[in-house]
């Protein structure tokens, strides 16, 4: 499970370092990706948090979009390619 102050800290980072982080935007969208990646899955906490990296206007907002629309679009593509595989 992700640890909840860690997500707070990954938001004070982005709102208050924004100039300073511009060399670190590639690594801090490893992180996130990696934490997306995770099978264990990070419950509410995680979801609000990518929520909010979606809405905020911010450079890593275009690093992390692609990457949620494709995990969302792939899990909804594998549940309907179960559901018509099972009634195939």
């Amino acid at each position: 499970m992700i640890n909840i102050c860690l997500l707070a800290a990954l938001k004070v980072m982005i709102l208050a370092f924004t100039k300073q982080m511009t060399s670190h935007w590639p690594k801090l969208s490893k992180i996130v990706r990696d934490l997306m990646n995770k099978r264990v899955g990070g419950g509410a906490a995680f979801y609000s948090f990518i929520d909010f990296v979606v809405s905020v206007n911010q450079p890593i907002t275009l690093m992390i979009v692609p990457i949620a629309h494709h995990k969302v679009s792939g899990y909804f593509w594998t549940v309907f390619n179960i559901d018509y595989i099972a009634k195939w």
